[in-house]
């Protein structure tokens, strides 16, 4: 810092009514700079922007900031930005910032020199002033919040997109109007679920728009009657609804490809039997495949739904990504793929279960590029507590099929690279993994824009190989 150019003066204080820790910065300059910054231990704190200064002053431009120092402080910068260049004017230990004696602090008791004071009067009576208006803001507040509650802003999306008249009037139209009509068969396997759940399940089906579907569903020899009893209630009731009982119980993948044995549509979808579609499901997919016959696999959004029907969670997909289907299953809920593309692939494997679906579309994906995304929630994840849906956590194994149906597929693919669970995913007990391969990929430039740039630039630098040269703009 030059100096002349450049007077600084900075300490630390107490504020005399409250004993905060406070910080204080200011001084002159007479190059004006765009912003003059505080960081803490490297990351920005406050800003300011340097005024014309009074006459008589050391320079023509002046600044001054007021903050708390917070316990964890370690370390204090002060640096000013520039058109094209940063400048720092201070970079020392908190512990080393002079610190004002209780002597020069201004008087905290009622002295009678105090007392006296006009100075000081008009000041407690500004601040009582603004106390008295921060209670009305808070009471305003309240009374506000009482007359307008919040709203989740997945409530305010459930209510923007439901399925109005006038919404379902055109969907019906649209329908009417496909030359290109596949039957889909779902597919659901069911263990054991609570009767309810099921019906719930069944009437989303029943509900939909488009009418060519067939619902295939195979009991895994479940040991709840209700369930039993709820299923053999449904044959015969719509000859689109077609109920199979296995003997013994295999599981999901097993209970899956005896659905699927009861199929003859078109196109195959998954759905587990709790979880609901909404009624243009169906609909949307088939108006998605109108001009792209060719397509093998179609995938929605979806979000999760509780036992109160409470819809939340949203999950807004991006559009086909085939690298980061090897993370983690991406495409999950609501999958539809074309049926003899299913059948080349040999169906759902044994020993995948928790992630079956993951490994099946990793095998369909390596036999088409043909993925299309329909950007609607088409479907309703049931949560309850033993779910998947409730929390990554609760099936265990869903990890370690994850990671075996990945490891498969790199090697099915001749591709060299190690998996590695990131550390937020190891925190939060979530199924999604990271690959780690040779350094012989393609450069990659990496243009910082904005504030922050320093500590963007470190971070990338302490996580990747990377180039040697930074551009800021």
């Amino acid at each position: 810092m030059d100096a002349d150019r450049v007077k600084l003066f900075i300490e630390r204080f107490a504020e005399p009514y409250t004993a905060m820790p406070l910080l204080g910065v200011g001084g002159y300059c007479t190059e004006r700079p765009l912003r003059v910054e505080v960081r803490y231990d490297g990351v920005a704190a406050t800003v300011a922007v340097p005024t014309d200064a009074v006459a008589g002053s050391p320079g023509p431009y002046h600044f001054a900031i007021h903050l708390p120092v917070e316990d964890n402080v370690r370390n204090v910068t002060v640096l000013a930005v520039y058109e094209s260049r940063e400048e720092i004017w201070f970079d020392g230990r908190l512990e080393t910032i002079r610190q004002r004696s209780e002597d020069e602090s201004p008087p905290s008791k009622f002295t009678a020199k105090n007392l006296l004071s006009p100075r000081r009067w008009l000041g407690r009576v500004r601040r009582a002033a603004e106390a008295a208006r921060t209670v009305k803001s808070k009471v305003e507040f309240r009374l506000f919040k009482r007359r307008f509650p919040h709203r989740d802003v997945h409530d305010a999306s459930v209510e923007a997109t439901a399925l109005t008249p006038l919404v379902r009037s055109g969907l019906e139209a649209e329908i009417a109007g496909f030359s290109y009509r596949p039957t889909i068969s779902i597919l659901c396997p069911v263990y054991n679920v609570e009767p309810k759940w099921l019906r719930h399940a069944v009437e989303s089906v029943r509900s939909q728009l488009y009418g060519q579907w067939e619902l295939c569903l195979a009991d895994d020899a479940s040991t709840n009657p209700a369930t039993v009893q709820s299923l053999r209630s449904l044959v015969g009731t719509d000859p689109r609804i077609k109920v199979t009982f296995r003997e013994t119980n295999g599981h999901i993948c097993v209970a899956t490809n005896a659905a699927a044995d009861l199929a003859t549509g078109e196109f195959v979808a998954l759905m587990d039997n709790d979880d609901e579609l909404s009624p243009d499901a169906l609909a949307r997919v088939v108006a998605a495949v109108q001009s792209r016959r060719d397509v093998d696999l179609i995938y929605s959004d979806e979000d999760k739904i509780d036992a109160t029907g409470r819809r939340y969670d949203p999950q807004f997909k991006p559009d086909w990504s085939p690298e980061l289907l090897f993370s983690y299953n991406y495409v999950n809920h609501f999958t539809v793929m074309r049926r003899s593309l299913f059948e080349a692939v040999g169906r759902f494997r044994e020993s995948f279960e928790g992630s079956q679906d993951h490994d099946l579309l990793l095998r369909l994906t390596e036999r088409t590029d043909r993925v299309v995304h329909v950007p609607h929630i088409l479907y309703h994840w049931r949560s309850l507590p033993s779910s998947t849906a409730s929390a990554a956590g609760v099936k265990r194994y869903v990890h370690t099929a994850g990671r075996k149906a990945v490891a498969e597929a790199l090697q099915r693919r001749g591709v060299n690279a190690t998996l590695t669970v990131p550390a937020f995913a190891e925190r939060l007990g979530l199924p999604v993994l990271s690959l780690d391969g040779p350094d012989d990929g393609p450069m990659v430039s990496v243009i910082i824009q904005g504030d922050g740039a320093e500590i963007t630039e470190k971070a990338i630098q302490e996580r990747t190989q990377v180039f040697p040269y930074f551009m800021q703009v």
